[in-house]
């Protein structure tokens, strides 16, 4: 019999041969590999290994990431945890620029800059430099968003649910070796 139903995808993601699918689990396990990879090291990988719906490794460069990033919170944001995730391979931004404060952000909000952020990779192929006008300052820089959205999939791991707020601190905050946060006591 005929299907009732049959996916289709765009031919330049069919042709690519580092096309990939990744189901929102793996993208969010992966988030969490990055999290703490930056926790651990000040800086953003190169790149992340992941497996993809098929069981081929993949090695996933960071812009790529961001891409997968966003679509997976847009997803969660629509409780779709089924919807496949395609991947192909995104340029690095040009000159990433942050000037983020300290505080935090609104469910809202960090889903508006995830919307944008989707969107602007599917028009240019590439990751943007920034999201501009946050409530916590002018330019939210590319990684920045990557460790604040691996963040949050990594508080949805958790709980199941997307947080009402995240904190977020200035990527030369997040990158510093040296940085140290103290209470008065």
């Amino acid at each position: 019999t005929l299907p009732t139903t049959i996916q289709i995808q765009p031919w330049k993601i069919l042709s690519n041969p580092n096309y990939a699918t990744f189901n929102p689990q793996q993208i969010i396990n992966a988030a969490i590999t990055v999290k703490n990879y930056i926790d651990a090291n000040q800086k953003l990988p190169d790149t992340i290994t992941i497996t993809d719906t098929k069981g081929i490794t993949k090695n996933i460069n960071i812009p790529t990431f961001l891409y997968l990033l966003s679509q997976t919170l847009l997803q969660l944001q629509n409780n779709d945890l089924n919807t496949p995730i395609n991947s192909i391979p995104m340029n690095a931004p040009a000159v990433p620029q942050d000037t983020m404060t300290t505080g935090n952000m609104p469910i809202n909000e960090y889903t508006n800059i995830a919307t944008k952020i989707k969107n602007y990779f599917e028009v240019t192929g590439r990751s943007p430099e920034f999201a501009c006008d946050t409530s916590l300052g002018t330019l939210f820089g590319y990684q920045n968003m990557i460790y604040t959205f691996s963040n949050i999939l990594q508080t949805y791991n958790t709980t199941k649910t997307l947080p009402t707020t995240i904190q977020i601190q200035p990527w030369k905050i997040l990158s510093n070796p040296n940085y140290a946060t103290f209470n008065p006591q």
